[in-house]
């Protein structure tokens, strides 16, 4: 699940209407909370070392500051990603639902304590993880978070963010030579509030506080991989 914090960073700074210019960091982090609910498409595309074609998935994405992130793979297959502080949930279609827990697996939640700086905005535990580069042309920006700790640096090369009114792009380059692009497309962030059906989708998986860990997502899948 190596690509979940980007997801969060993602969304967060994506959820974000920029106008003025130029784009400071604390611009970006004072408006990180600006919307509790987004909504979006994806399509992504993974380049993988030795292969000729990338690997492509599409899908949706709900992102909720108080409940967290909910990723819908919808094609090749369908699959599911929760994310919340406590708990990460895999779910394959036609199979039992996977829990995470910090209990079952204390080096994924490594990541976790970086997501809930994210969640928090909080600029300054970002910056013990990353050297962030921002730069702006108007009301477009691109921001460059480059790994400066274990154990980011041995897993990511650089990561790059950019957007106008909201995120339109992330490019991860890792440390094996493969590269993954993720669009998106068609944010809403309306109705302001999750709807009923909204809130069951985060219930989904919520078993005892053991949880177990699972086999990880297959390759070809949108969703993080170990």
């Amino acid at each position: 699940m190596k690509y979940a914090i980007i997801l969060f960073l993602a969304f967060f700074i994506g959820g974000i209407s920029l106008f003025a210019s130029p784009i400071s960091l604390d611009d970006i982090q004072q408006r990180l909370a600006t919307h509790a609910v987004l909504r979006c498409e994806f399509s992504q595309q993974r380049h993988i070392a030795g292969l000729t074609r990338p690997l492509k998935a599409s899908g949706k994405i709900l992102i909720a500051q108080k409940h967290g992130l909910y990723w819908r793979q919808i094609k090749p297959f369908a699959q599911t990603l929760i994310l919340q502080p406590g708990r990460m949930v895999q779910i394959l279609e036609g199979k039992e639902p996977v829990t995470i827990t910090p209990e079952s697996n204390p080096q994924l939640f490594q990541f976790n304590s970086l997501l809930l700086a994210v969640l928090n905005a909080d600029r300054a535990e970002l910056e013990k993880t990353f050297t962030l580069d921002l730069a702006t042309n108007q009301d477009v920006w691109t921001l460059t978070l480059t790994p400066s700790t274990p154990p980011l640096d041995k897993v990511f090369r650089k990561i790059i963010l950019s957007g106008s009114q909201h995120i339109e792009s992330v490019k991860i380059e890792d440390t094996q030579g493969d590269a993954t692009d993720i669009r998106f497309a068609r944010h809403t962030t309306t109705p302001a509030t999750l709807t009923p059906a909204e809130r069951a989708q985060f219930s989904q998986g919520q078993l005892p506080s053991s949880g177990v860990s699972g086999q990880p997502a297959a390759r070809g899948s949108a969703l993080p991989s170990s």
